[in-house]
């Protein structure tokens, strides 16, 4: 994924990397306290977690656009049966009540998360087996989803978050 991105220089939507570093500055909040960390007297605040952040947003949200353009080029979904599975498989290994981690992935936005995990492996897998494409393979669609990023920016108002796949693979 490294690869691909680096492989496939754009810029992208700015309220797409805000909104992504809001969303990793919430998780790395989480996990500090978690750890039993106090943010403010630490002297840490969301401001510079959101600094600390911007590179990583950056590149989450170009892996998501380049991976989602790479979907959509080669025809690759994710089918319902298949975020089912997923979710069966994620209850069954969690060691908690099966029934009630079902139910928190019944939610719209969990099993959003879940399909796009499952599109990008989909789509990192159909790419390891095809070493030849390159940057031709979603150029020309990141480029037009570019384009409709910006259209739906200047409509949009609030934050619109979106599971970007945050891990590197």
């Amino acid at each position: 994924l490294e690869k691909l991105v680096e492989a496939n220089p754009f810029e992208v939507p700015p309220s797409m990397v805000a909104n992504r570093q809001e969303s990793l500055a919430r998780e790395m909040e989480f996990y500090m306290y978690e750890q039993g960390v106090n943010l403010y007297e630490s002297g840490i605040d969301r401001n510079r977690l959101k600094r600390d952040v911007k590179g990583r947003a950056e590149w989450e949200v170009k892996a998501a656009m380049l991976l989602r353009a790479a979907a959509k080029k080669f025809g690759l979904e994710v089918s319902d049966a298949e975020i089912d599975a997923e979710i069966d498989k994620i209850a069954s290994n969690s060691g908690q009540d099966a029934e009630r981690i079902k139910a928190l992935y019944s939610e719209p936005r969990a099993r959003r998360s879940v399909a796009a995990r499952l599109l990008e492996d989909k789509v990192l897998d159909f790419l390891l087996r095809r070493p030849n494409v390159s940057q031709e393979a979603t150029a020309e669609q990141t480029q037009a989803d570019e384009q409709r990023a910006e259209a739906e920016e200047g409509g949009q108002s609030g934050t619109n978050e979106e599971n970007s796949g945050s891990e590197k693979k």
